[in-house]
């Protein structure tokens, strides 16, 4: 693997992470701004460290272990690295009963 990953973001990412932004922002902009920016810096640290992730514990019984997530806490960053490029599948809020929707969502 080359020294820097391409960092990819789905279609679905982006949605969640806008929503995020607009759930955040109905209290302030700025804070909304922050928190995103924080999630992306998270996110951009991958390029670097893309084996930094821990395995989703809910997609283990699945034997699914090419997923991986990083917390930003409350949210976490559902991601697979494959040769050297991480894609970006999903942002959540990990204070949610996620089995079920990360099944659905990934397996889709």
């Amino acid at each position: 693997m080359s020294s820097e990953c391409e960092i990819l973001w789905t279609q679905s990412a982006r949605d969640d992470l806008m929503d995020i932004a607009k759930y955040i922002a109905r209290d302030s902009i700025d804070i909304a701004l922050k928190k995103i920016a924080l999630i992306e810096e998270k996110v951009n640290s991958l390029r670097y460290f893309p084996r930094e992730g821990k395995n989703v514990p809910e997609l283990e019984e699945y034997n699914e272990e090419e997923y991986k997530q990083i917390i930003v806490y409350p949210w976490r960053v559902i991601y697979s690295l494959k040769k050297d490029i991480v894609y970006i599948l999903i942002v959540i809020d990990g204070r949610r009963d996620l089995q079920d929707i990360l099944y659905k969502k990934l397996m889709k």
